[in-house]
């Protein structure tokens, strides 16, 4: 029995282990894609006007050197949705490279984007579809349209304690499947619902039952409504449990020693926990949540107390920086976002100033720029003089003087007087738009070490697991002594 209870506390040790390892891997791959996100935004555009793909990696090497890029190649970008597994969307992949007519093709699993350039890939669309359902039943490949801002019709969410990528897929696939929703996109990186229909705010609460319905906490926040206050507060549940935790340590008496233990193994594990169950009863179930609840009911099953207690607290506390730096990055994201102009005032002949979309501005418009504006777009500045503040596109903190002849970068802010520009570059051309660009691709151009990360990592995490358990069953098969010590005296 002795025997018995020891292989079953090296198999705890084991899970925790695993489970340790397990969150380092995905904390990094998170931090990573951050940090990729973070560094392609302050870098906007490399210059060398060619697209980025994963040349290098060794697992696309097998298709991509088999097709030469025709004169004519044309490249799509397809969402898919209800994808959950890395493995087979490397599947989807292989497939789709090998379809006669496609050039190149690179699915990114973390954005869920299917790059396919070829001279007709629209056509090819029913048997991409086709490929997709048939590796993974549930996948949906999505075309793109057209992007608008500021027009009419359209509404731009936040969603509040958003904090899952694949749910955050799963309510834009449910949210774009209701009567009166011609478009909808939620970028997860900026917790932005952009909703476009005939009246999307009448479906608002329909929309607000779908994302409580996928995400329990996740609230729809209107442009005119204020930001509720966070009823979370996970430092003062952390800086309460690890109190609990230490005083559990500290006291000699059991019972008190127990009771404390428990009741900061609840408050710091239950979130976990219980994210745990969820993702079991969705068939997610080789996560982070589903080896910690392992790992600490394993020490609590062999009556190691501190231990249990103490990995749920260390985990907590490395899910709390993370959040921060996410959090750190996403606002980044959206001081880049906010620096794309809406409209702008042009100059009419007559000299009469009609505001426009920013969009409609075309080469060669005269727009007016007052004092405290933002550069709406690219130019050259023919009427007036001021001092432009660069910081948010240069970082250099001194504003510069500018007059006729100067050229202006969209994005800066008018510090003084107000000058006229002639626009150089449309808005799909202008400096905030390849900022934009490079954010929302920034994924796609994973390191070497990131995409060497999330393929061990669909290895490990199942791999420890079975090896716990065959840890766990095959020696006590051999020696007999589970029987034997379980045999009534």
């Amino acid at each position: 029995m002795k025997k018995c209870m020891s292989t079953n506390i090296t198999i705890t040790s084991t899970m925790m282990t695993a489970a340790a390892a397990a969150v380092t891997i995905t904390t990094t791959m998170r931090m990573r894609s951050t940090s990729t996100t973070i560094i392609m935004t302050m870098t906007a555009d490399c210059g060398c006007g060619h697209h980025h793909h994963h040349d290098e990696d060794e697992e696309h090497e097998h298709h991509h050197h088999e097709h030469a890029a025709g004169a004519h190649s044309v490249k799509r970008v397809y969402t898919l949705q209800n994808v959950g597994c890395a493995h087979c969307a490397a599947k989807m992949e292989q497939r789709i490279s090998e379809l006669e007519g496609v050039e190149d093709c690179v699915l990114v699993f973390e954005t869920k984007q299917l790059r396919v350039t070829g001279e007709n890939p629209d056509a090819l669309l029913p048997e991409i579809r086709k490929i997709c359902s048939g590796i993974e039943s549930e996948a949906k490949v999505i075309a793109p349209k057209p992007k608008h801002y500021g027009k009419d019709g359209q509404r731009v969410y936040t969603l509040e304690n958003l904090g899952c990528a694949h749910c955050a897929a799963k309510m834009q696939h449910q949210i774009s499947q209701l009567d009166g929703i011609d478009d909808c996109v939620l970028v997860y990186e900026t917790k932005q619902l952009r909703v476009k229909g005939d009246n999307p705010d009448a479906l608002l609460p329909e929309i607000r039952k779908i994302c409580s319905n996928i995400e329990s906490d996740v609230k729809v926040i209107a442009p005119e409504e204020e930001k509720e206050e966070s009823s979370s507060h996970p430092l003062a549940e952390m800086l309460i449990g690890a109190a609990l935790f230490v005083a559990g340590l500290l006291i000699p008496a059991m019972a008190v020693k127990l009771v404390l233990l428990i009741a900061a193994y609840l408050l710091l594990g239950r979130h976990v926990l219980l994210t745990a169950v969820k993702n079991i009863g969705r068939g997610q179930v080789f996560d982070e949540n589903f080896l910690m609840a392992v790992a600490t009911i394993g020490a609590w099953a062999v009556g190691s107390f501190d231990e249990a207690v103490g990995v749920m607290l260390f985990y907590r506390v490395g899910e709390y920086f993370e959040d921060r730096a996410v959090d750190r990055s996403r606002k980044q994201i959206m001081d880049a976002i906010d620096l794309r102009p809406e409209t702008v005032n042009l100059v009419k002949d007559n000299g009469e100033i009609e505001v426009i979309p920013a969009e409609d501005a075309q080469e060669g418009d005269i727009v007016l720029v007052r004092p405290g504006d933002r550069v709406p777009l690219d130019g050259e500045v023919v009427e007036g003089e001021s001092r432009l503040d660069t910081s948010a596109v240069t970082g250099e903190p001194v504003p510069v003087r500018v007059a006729a002849g100067d050229k202006a970068t969209s994005g800066c802010v008018n510090t003084d007087g107000a000058i006229k520009l002639r626009v150089t570059h449309i808005l799909a051309e202008s400096m905030v738009q390849r900022i934009l660009d490079s954010v929302e691709n920034a994924a796609a151009r994973k390191p070497k070490i990131d995409r060497f990360i999330t393929r061990f990592s669909r290895v490990y995490t199942p791999a420890v697991v079975a090896i716990a358990l065959l840890t766990a069953i095959i020696p006590s098969l051999v020696t007999g002594e589970c029987t034997s010590g379980s045999t009534p005296r």
